[in-house]
């Protein structure tokens, strides 16, 4: 009886460590399984506890320039792109959305304390043509990619120097999409060089403008001509194209010394001093 007491009771040891060992490695295991379930405490919240949070999507507001060569470099600009808390509060910390180029991704638009900014480089394989810089929530620019960089070329007409040729007249609000109204908006003038000039002299005509806006958003930027006048009289063509205006005019040698208005279509109008 002994020795079979003493044959058992080693076994019986053996059995009640192993059971010990096996439930005391998963109780042990047991926090660490719940702890990587857990959101850690040290976790940034968007807005404060209990409340709710809306992201304020990117609204893109220029493109500079909106008419690129292929590898050339554009700059957007834009603002929101924050979170707005139900309780009031607004999250304007640092983000980044996704700037797309007629749907494939070009740049990462950051944004922070409510604006947005970016630049990014025309694909030189892209064809010349209009396209679409769009980012996260729809918002979109029209961007116009070249061919080549257009000029505004002297040359003569009636004995004095306009804007080049190829430059059509404005034959009607025209350029929109289906069902959409267009709006012309007039040339600006920018400025006069010189603006003091004698008889016979040549005078540069800077301004801005002379688009169409479609009320669906878009713009139609191509090429256009408006009467440039000195004094009521019609002395050049203003040739307007991408939002930039340029001709030269020369003063006529029988006007009197004096000071005169140079104005366009829409009423912008600028001082010469004829001397």
């Amino acid at each position: 009886m002994h020795s079979t007491h003493l044959i058992k009771r080693p076994l019986l040891r053996v059995w009640l460590m192993m059971v010990i060992i096996a439930f005391g490695g998963a109780f042990m295991r047991m926090p660490v399984a719940q702890a990587t379930n857990q959101a850690s405490p040290f976790a940034p919240l968007n807005c404060p506890p209990g409340e709710t949070e809306e992201l304020i999507e990117p609204t893109l507001l220029t493109l500079s320039p909106s008419n690129p060569l292929p590898g050339e470099t554009v700059q957007v600009t834009g603002y929101g792109g924050y979170i707005q808390c139900s309780g009031g509060l607004y999250n304007e910390s640092a983000r980044s959305f996704d700037l797309t180029l007629d749907g494939a991704v070009v740049a990462q638009l950051g944004c922070y304390a409510n604006r947005c900014q970016t630049t990014f480089v025309v694909p030189t394989t892209i064809n010349p043509g209009n396209y679409q810089v769009s980012t996260v929530g729809g918002s979109q620019l029209r961007i116009d990619v070249q061919a080549e960089r257009p000029t505004f070329l002297p040359t003569v007409f009636n004995g004095l120097a306009t804007s080049a040729a190829f430059m059509p007249p404005v034959g009607g609000l025209s350029g929109c999409p289906a069902n959409e109204t267009a709006t012309l908006i007039p040339p600006s003038l920018a400025s006069l060089n010189p603006s003091s000039v004698a008889p016979g002299g040549s005078v540069e005509v800077v301004g801005n403008g002379g688009y169409i806006h479609c009320s669906g958003g878009l713009y139609n930027e191509s090429a256009r001509s408006f009467d440039l006048m000195l004094d009521g009289a019609v002395v050049a063509q203003l040739g307007c194209y991408a939002n930039r205006c340029q001709t030269t005019f020369v003063v006529p040698t029988t006007i009197n010394a004096g000071i005169y208005q140079v104005s366009t279509v829409g009423g912008s109008e600028l001082t010469l001093v004829v001397e």
